[in-house]
């Protein structure tokens, strides 16, 4: 067959001055039309002049460079226009069966899409639109060229990710995915691994090399694992890098190799037990491809294309905000994923893929199943998104993942006086790294101003600017403005609320303003969140027939700690607001009992604002076991009360669902609670937890006897199932897919069926 493959963007270049290189043998265009040159066809490659290679080279097949045009309009790196392809394609394409074009927005490819359509396969990458000009030229070109590109022969996605995209505009697509590949003569497996991971990338922030180095610190000084991490690859970061390892104490774990040659970094690679990357957003991964043809798993973020394949094929861990812990069930399972990558290396291979590319024009388009495009709807669910900053960072956990399956939108706002938790630059930032469009509002006056309104107002005119919604998801009260704004804004069919509490704790009356409004948020909105099954029962209970939804939020978490618990004692703590429905009288006394029993070898802990705290400090008679912070604690400080204490202490009278508690599973420390379903449904008793009947204050000192007694081994046991029901039931992962359920059910018939991924 005579194949002509158009590509005429051979590398990235990060800024729009290209960078020189001496060769293009390393480029995926040039790899391919190798392969397929290899495999007997007649191979022809067209591209850009401006990634002409500084040095002469010989190939074994015909390159064509051909110049660019109007580089300022139409920058080469991203959107090259090269007049001269267009004559060249009109004398020319009749002398080739198969014309190759990489990405459906390009100039080159419409060109072939006129001049030659029944010729030209389109091989399209991007799973999301192109961020140039902000995202407008890529969501307009899809409206105004969708109809010439449905033209072409067959339209080929390369990743799951990037065919739940084309398919929000093209009713038929051809039925394979042609991924990237590696080259497999190159990618040898060894049987043998070194105690070592790896990470290959260029050393810039966006790589999140920071978040590796933090999580791989934490997995040496949890696990007491010998393990090595070797960096490849240079960048602007490399001395922050190596200052961080030096200060969390890993700069003898850790080794900086700098640029290697591929030849090099293959063999380093192939050797090591896992490959690592944790950015927030990459397309189809090489580096993760030649890991695994390497037979070398890989612990990936499932933003990244490759993520698909990784999870059905068993070839690693795909987590958005893996950590310690995902490093330590690599550690684990790394025989059995390094057993399926060399099964399965045939799949990541260039050649494998080449064949696959042939086969894709060889069958042509098909029709997308109504499963993937919804019939005659052309694009996937928007979904629109308003939390409150204290909120927001426990959604961020799923967002990333749902934008896979949904075309979300998020509006952020804060209070006018709220300085805790991320920053309002922080979940730009973020919006920015996911493809997630997201607008943050600093109030200007209090929550109960009349002037919030006006402000809410606007943040709405913004969501409903992206075109019709199909369902608004609201996680705040937002007393007392938010609600009736909403309900005037987009009405209550389709409307899901988050709701943290159906009845307030004791203490508040039911008549107050606050119980009033979520009464009437009860019967104002068409479904209704819960983040616990106790909660979800009583609105029920006091709602019947109500549409209500089960998904819990990731567990929240500060960042790392580097305090570790006392060797000589037992530490216990308590985090959170004072206030005496928590108990924290309780907890005094019972440790004050213990003590005067006999029993020595431990502490107690108390951290947290309190309104009023000789309420309580006059009950102390034994001060010596109690360090006390009575302030409000910034939220960097909160890591290392849960990474320096042994067990967390709440002695409730009255709960809905705790934070303290879900936090507490993100930082596998295991718990002593009052016995309320609030606490139950978060915890395994006797595994995770230890409960004790409400305000006992003898059987919560006879629950802090057994934790001094058992010692750290019977810590570290409950920590190890406290790690395994994090992994089970509030991963990232199982979080989003509660999510995902939850929004697909309230969408019902119309939706449900058509978007499932």
């Amino acid at each position: 067959m005579k194949i002509l493959f158009v590509d005429p963007i051979l590398r990235t270049a990060e800024t729009n001055e290209i960078p020189p290189a001496a060769t293009i043998k390393e480029s995926l265009p040039y790899n391919y039309c190798r392969v397929l040159h290899e495999q007997g066809h007649q191979v022809t490659l067209i591209s850009c002049d401006d990634f002409r290679p500084t040095a002469a080279e010989d190939h074994p097949f015909p390159v064509v460079f051909l110049p660019s045009r109007l580089g300022k309009l139409f920058p080469p790196r991203a959107i090259p226009f090269i007049p001269g392809l267009a004559g060249w394609l009109r004398g020319r394409h009749g002398a080739f069966d198969m014309v190759v074009c990489g990405e459906a927005v390009g100039l080159h490819t419409l060109m072939a899409a006129w001049l030659c359509p029944s010729r030209t396969v389109v091989w399209h990458e991007l799973a999301l639109h192109h961020r140039m000009l902000g995202g407008l030229a890529s969501r307009a070109w899809f409206p105004l060229f969708a109809g010439l590109l449905s033209r072409v022969r067959a339209i080929v996605p390369r990743s799951a990710n990037a065919r739940r995209f084309l398919s929000s505009w093209f009713r038929e697509l051809s039925p394979l995915d042609v991924e990237h590949g590696v080259d497999g003569a190159l990618f040898d497996p060894l049987e043998s691994k070194e105690d070592r991971f790896v990470v290959v990338a260029r050393l810039v922030p966006p790589k999140r090399i920071d978040q590796i180095l933090r999580s791989f610190a934490d997995h040496v000084r949890l696990a007491g694992a010998a393990t090595e991490l070797w960096i490849v690859g240079d960048g602007p970061s490399m001395e922050d890098l190596r200052s961080l390892a030096v200060e969390l104490g890993i700069a003898d774990r850790t080794r900086f190799l700098g640029r290697l040659p591929h030849e090099r970094i293959a063999g380093i690679v192939a050797g090591s037990k896992a490959f690592l990357y944790k950015a927030y957003y990459d397309n189809s991964l090489l580096s993760a491809a030649e890991s695994i043809a390497s037979g070398t798993p890989v612990l990936i973020t499932r933003s990244i294309d490759n993520a698909d394949m990784v999870e059905r094929l068993g070839l690693g861990i795909a987590r958005d905000e893996w950590d310690h812990r995902e490093l330590a069930a690599m550690d684990a399972r790394a025989a059995e994923f390094a057993r399926n990558c060399r099964d399965h290396r045939r799949e990541v291979t260039v050649q494998w893929q080449a064949s696959r590319l042939v086969e894709a024009f060889e069958r042509g388009n098909e029709p997308v199943p109504k499963n993937v495009t919804g019939g005659e709807r052309r694009r996937r669910p928007r979904i629109l998104v308003v939390s409150q900053n204290c909120f927001a960072p426990c959604e961020a956990g799923v967002l990333a993942g749902l934008r896979r399956e949904f075309d979300v939108r998020w509006g952020v706002f804060f209070p006018r006086d709220e300085r805790t938790g991320w920053t309002e630059d922080e979940f730009r930032a973020m919006g920015r790294q996911w493809g997630i469009p997201t607008r943050v509002v600093r109030l200007a006056g209090r929550l109960r101003s009349i002037g919030v309104a006006r402000e809410f107002r606007e943040l709405f005119r913004w969501l409903r600017d992206a075109g019709r919604h199909e369902l608004v998801y609201v996680n705040s009260t937002g007393f007392p403005w938010l609600a009736p704004l909403v309900l005037l804004r987009f009405g209550r069919r389709r409307v899901v609320w988050c709701l943290h509490d159906v009845v307030d704790h004791r203490v508040k009356s039911r008549w107050s303003p606050d119980a009033l409004y979520k009464r009437a948020i009860a019967r104002w909105f068409g479904g209704f969140h819960f983040l616990s099954s106790n909660q979800k029962e009583l609105f029920l209970r006091l709602n019947p027939g109500r549409r209500a939804y089960l998904a819990p939020h990731p567990p929240r978490e500060f960042g790392p700690g580097t305090a570790t618990p006392p060797t000589d004692r037992i530490r216990f703590f308590f985090f959170g607001f004072i206030a005496r429905y928590k108990g924290v009288d309780i907890l005094i006394e019972a440790a004050q009992r213990l003590w005067e029993s006999g029993v020595r070898g431990f502490e107690v802990a108390i951290a947290g604002k309190c309104d009023d705290w000789s309420e309580f400090s006059g009950t102390i008679r034994i001060p010596g076991i109690f360090k006390l912070d009575i302030r409000s604690l910034d939220n960097s400080e909160i890591p290392d009360l849960y990474t320096g204490s042994h067990y967390l202490v709440l002695p409730y009278r009255d709960v809905t669902q705790s934070g303290p508690l879900a936090s507490a599973i993100a930082y596998h420390v295991p718990a002593i609670v009052s016995d309320h379903p609030g606490f139950r449904e978060f915890g395994e008793p006797e595994r995770t937890i230890l409960p004790f009947p409400n305000e006992d204050v003898d059987a919560l000192a006879e629950r802090m006897r057994q934790a001094v007694e058992g010692g750290t081994a019977m810590w570290e046991s409950m920590r190890r199932e406290v790690a395994d029901l994090e992994n089970r039931r509030f991963s990232s992962q199982a979080c989003t897919e509660a999510y995902a359920r939850m929004f697909r059910d309230h969408l019902g018939t119309d939706f449900a069926a058509s978007y499932v991924p």
